[in-house]
Protein backbone atom coordinates (compact mmCIF):
# COMPACT_ATOMS: atom_id res chain seq x y z
CA UNK A 1 0.00 0.00 0.00
CA UNK A 2 2.73 2.11 0.52
CA UNK A 3 4.33 2.17 -2.85
CA UNK A 4 0.98 3.14 -4.31
CA UNK A 5 1.12 5.81 -2.48
CA UNK A 6 4.34 6.96 -3.40
CA UNK A 7 3.52 6.82 -6.97
CA UNK A 8 0.55 9.39 -6.35
CA UNK A 9 1.66 12.53 -7.42
CA UNK A 10 3.89 10.87 -10.40
CA UNK A 11 -0.22 9.77 -11.07
CA UNK A 12 -1.77 12.83 -10.66
CA UNK A 13 0.56 15.14 -12.38
CA UNK A 14 0.14 12.41 -15.19
CA UNK A 15 -3.81 12.64 -14.86
CA UNK A 16 -3.53 16.77 -14.94
CA UNK A 17 -1.43 16.58 -18.34
CA UNK A 18 -4.00 14.15 -19.85
CA UNK A 19 -7.25 15.96 -18.47
CA UNK A 20 -5.29 19.23 -20.23
CA UNK A 21 -4.64 17.41 -23.57
CA UNK A 22 -8.36 16.13 -23.64
CA UNK A 23 -9.79 19.67 -23.05
CA UNK A 24 -7.58 20.93 -25.54
CA UNK A 25 -8.57 18.62 -27.82
CA UNK A 26 -12.55 19.35 -26.99
CA UNK A 27 -11.64 23.22 -27.58
CA UNK A 28 -9.93 22.75 -30.58
CA UNK A 29 -12.92 20.25 -32.09
CA UNK A 30 -15.50 23.37 -30.97
CA UNK A 31 -13.34 26.03 -33.09
CA UNK A 32 -13.05 23.09 -36.20
CA UNK A 33 -16.89 23.20 -35.58
CA UNK A 34 -17.32 26.98 -34.99
CA UNK A 35 -15.22 27.73 -38.09
CA UNK A 36 -17.10 24.93 -40.69
CA UNK A 37 -20.29 27.07 -39.17
CA UNK A 38 -18.81 30.93 -40.10
CA UNK A 39 -16.81 29.63 -43.34
CA UNK A 40 -17.57 28.68 -46.48
CA UNK A 41 -15.46 27.97 -49.88
CA UNK A 42 -15.52 29.66 -53.17
CA UNK A 43 -14.07 28.20 -56.05
CA UNK A 44 -12.89 30.86 -58.54
CA UNK A 45 -10.54 29.10 -61.35
CA UNK A 46 -7.96 27.45 -59.96
CA UNK A 47 -7.66 29.20 -56.69
CA UNK A 48 -10.23 28.02 -54.04
CA UNK A 49 -11.54 31.34 -51.57
CA UNK A 50 -12.04 31.07 -48.08
CA UNK A 51 -15.31 33.13 -47.36
CA UNK A 52 -16.25 34.40 -43.82
CA UNK A 53 -19.81 34.43 -43.64
CA UNK A 54 -21.43 37.92 -42.52
CA UNK A 55 -24.94 37.77 -41.58
CA UNK A 56 -25.72 39.77 -38.68
CA UNK A 57 -26.27 43.92 -39.45
CA UNK A 58 -23.44 44.44 -36.85
CA UNK A 59 -20.89 41.67 -39.14
CA UNK A 60 -22.17 43.93 -42.42
CA UNK A 61 -21.48 46.55 -40.65
CA UNK A 62 -17.77 45.67 -40.04
CA UNK A 63 -17.39 44.10 -43.05
CA UNK A 64 -13.46 43.56 -43.34
CA UNK A 65 -12.71 46.68 -41.97
CA UNK A 66 -9.76 47.44 -40.10
CA UNK A 67 -8.06 44.52 -41.54
CA UNK A 68 -4.28 45.41 -42.39
CA UNK A 69 -3.92 42.47 -45.36
CA UNK A 70 -6.10 40.33 -47.05
CA UNK A 71 -4.85 37.38 -49.07
CA UNK A 72 -5.85 36.22 -52.50
CA UNK A 73 -7.74 33.20 -50.90
CA UNK A 74 -10.09 34.77 -48.44
CA UNK A 75 -12.75 36.92 -48.71
CA UNK A 76 -15.92 37.85 -46.97
CA UNK A 77 -19.57 36.71 -47.36
CA UNK A 78 -22.59 39.04 -46.91
CA UNK A 79 -25.85 37.10 -46.65
CA UNK A 80 -28.51 40.01 -47.29
CA UNK A 81 -32.10 39.93 -47.38
CA UNK A 82 -33.10 39.74 -51.46
CA UNK A 83 -34.53 42.92 -51.60
CA UNK A 84 -32.11 45.67 -51.08
CA UNK A 85 -30.00 46.57 -53.37
CA UNK A 86 -26.87 46.01 -51.61
CA UNK A 87 -24.70 49.28 -50.61
CA UNK A 88 -21.37 48.74 -49.37
CA UNK A 89 -18.32 51.53 -48.49
CA UNK A 90 -14.78 51.31 -47.89
CA UNK A 91 -15.27 52.64 -44.32
CA UNK A 92 -12.13 51.40 -41.83
CA UNK A 93 -11.13 49.41 -44.81
CA UNK A 94 -7.28 49.07 -45.46
CA UNK A 95 -7.08 47.08 -48.26
CA UNK A 96 -8.23 47.26 -52.35
CA UNK A 97 -11.57 45.44 -52.63
CA UNK A 98 -13.44 43.52 -55.28
CA UNK A 99 -16.96 43.76 -54.47
CA UNK A 100 -19.54 41.39 -56.45
CA UNK A 101 -23.27 41.37 -56.27
CA UNK A 102 -25.25 37.82 -56.63
CA UNK A 103 -29.02 37.59 -57.03
CA UNK A 104 -30.78 34.66 -54.95
CA UNK A 105 -29.36 32.30 -57.62
CA UNK A 106 -25.95 33.38 -57.37
CA UNK A 107 -25.39 34.90 -60.32
CA UNK A 108 -23.76 37.69 -60.50
CA UNK A 109 -25.30 41.33 -61.39
CA UNK A 110 -22.56 43.05 -61.27
CA UNK A 111 -19.07 43.86 -60.30
CA UNK A 112 -16.98 46.93 -58.91
CA UNK A 113 -13.12 45.72 -59.04
CA UNK A 114 -10.19 47.09 -57.38
CA UNK A 115 -11.97 49.56 -54.79
CA UNK A 116 -9.72 51.34 -52.58
CA UNK A 117 -9.80 52.88 -49.16
CA UNK A 118 -9.76 56.37 -50.46
CA UNK A 119 -13.14 55.96 -51.98
CA UNK A 120 -15.00 56.16 -48.59
CA UNK A 121 -17.14 57.70 -48.02
CA UNK A 122 -18.55 57.20 -51.52
CA UNK A 123 -20.96 54.26 -51.68
CA UNK A 124 -21.09 51.33 -54.01
CA UNK A 125 -24.53 50.19 -54.98
CA UNK A 126 -26.08 46.92 -57.05
CA UNK A 127 -29.17 48.41 -58.96
CA UNK A 128 -31.09 45.18 -58.71
CA UNK A 129 -32.02 43.77 -55.60
CA UNK A 130 -29.10 41.42 -53.91
CA UNK A 131 -28.86 38.14 -51.94
CA UNK A 132 -25.48 37.72 -51.79
CA UNK A 133 -22.41 40.32 -52.01
CA UNK A 134 -19.02 38.92 -51.90
CA UNK A 135 -15.28 40.61 -51.02
CA UNK A 136 -12.54 39.63 -51.57
CA UNK A 137 -8.99 41.23 -52.42
CA UNK A 138 -8.71 44.26 -55.01
CA UNK A 139 -7.57 42.24 -58.56
CA UNK A 140 -9.03 38.58 -58.14
CA UNK A 141 -12.53 39.18 -60.26
CA UNK A 142 -9.89 40.14 -63.03
CA UNK A 143 -7.30 37.38 -62.24
CA UNK A 144 -10.29 34.73 -62.04
CA UNK A 145 -11.72 35.83 -64.96
CA UNK A 146 -15.39 36.45 -63.25
CA UNK A 147 -17.96 38.20 -65.37
CA UNK A 148 -21.64 39.52 -64.84
CA UNK A 149 -24.14 36.78 -65.67
CA UNK A 150 -21.83 34.28 -64.70
CA UNK A 151 -23.10 31.85 -61.88
CA UNK A 152 -21.03 31.31 -58.14
CA UNK A 153 -20.91 28.31 -56.49
CA UNK A 154 -20.15 28.65 -52.53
Amino acid sequence: MANVTALAPKYQKLLIVCGSLCALVLLLGGLRSWHSQNYCQLKLQENCIGLEYARTPEERALGLGGRDRLPSNRGMLFVLEGTEPGCFWMKDTKVNLDIIWMDAQKQITKIEPDLSPDSYPQKFCSEKPSSYVLEVAGGVAAASQIQTGQQLNF
